[in-house]
């Protein structure tokens, strides 16, 4: 579905739109369960390359997929043709995708329901926040389809043991479990799931923006950082905040 939003580009597979002040929601449209295909994968890179630059003014982004699924991962039909000379490519469309959502300089929320699958745990698990509702089921079937992947991203929310289980029997946690763990924000109705994404969107754009851009940088060193090395970074980003607001000293 093309539509006007506060980015340039016009899509076929996604919908953007302000619907508070600076947040954007970008919904997943491509019936019926929004598996993600190659225009899909071009589309989503761009939104999300194209809504963090000052032009925008967005000042957030949240997630969401369009009926009554959030994504149901990888299509099927363009997974068949996977094959020696392809494959290497058309997944490291994939892994652009994923880094444009967890490099977004911008509060990325994520607002799943019904199936999050494969492609859609990595979008989930690269955001800054979770919130899902009670039907959410989170999976990552890759080895039924001839792949590995999804892993990576399910240990953000998951303990190894549990992704190992997901790994090996392709079956889904749900949301609550998610919840209980600590990376699901919170479980609501389903006519809650915007609203509430968006009041939490709202709660983070109270800080200015230069720091939260710099929090997010610092927070993807931290992450996987030793305690000296992290703490480092953390400071280093707040320097240059201080010094883009003040200049440097002389």
């Amino acid at each position: 579905m093309t539509t006007h939003g506060p980015i340039s580009s016009q899509f076929e597979h996604l919908m953007v739109e302000e619907v508070d002040d600076a947040i954007v929601l970008i919904t997943l449209d491509r019936p019926p369960v929004n598996a993600v295909n190659h225009t899909m994968y071009r589309e989503l890179a761009t939104a999300f390359g194209e809504i963090a630059t000052p032009q925008t003014g967005a000042r957030a982004v949240v997630v969401t997929g369009r009926g009554r699924h959030f994504c149901a991962g990888n299509d099927l039909a363009e997974l068949a043709e996977f094959n020696a000379r392809n494959a290497e490519e058309r997944l490291s469309r994939l892994r652009r995708v994923l880094w444009s959502v967890y490099d977004c300089d911008l509060p990325v929320i994520a607002a799943v329901h019904g199936g999050v699958v494969g492609a859609g745990v990595g979008i989930a698990a690269s955001s800054d926040a979770i919130i899902a509702t009670a039907d959410a089921r989170f999976s990552i079937p890759e080895l039924a389809a001839g792949l590995i992947g999804g892993a990576s991203h399910m240990r953000r929310l998951a303990p190894d043991l549990a992704v190992r289980r997901m790994v090996l029997t392709g079956e889904p946690i749900d949301a609550s479990t998610l919840r209980h763990w600590g990376s699901v924000e919170r479980v609501v109705p389903r006519d809650l799931l915007i609203p509430t994404a968006v009041d939490l969107a709202r709660t983070m754009t109270k800080h200015p923006p230069d720091m939260l851009k710099a929090a997010k940088r610092a927070m993807r060193v931290t992450e996987y950082a030793d305690l000296k090395t992290g703490y480092h970074s953390e400071h280093l980003h707040a320097l240059e905040v201080i010094e883009d607001r003040q200049g440097p000293q002389a």
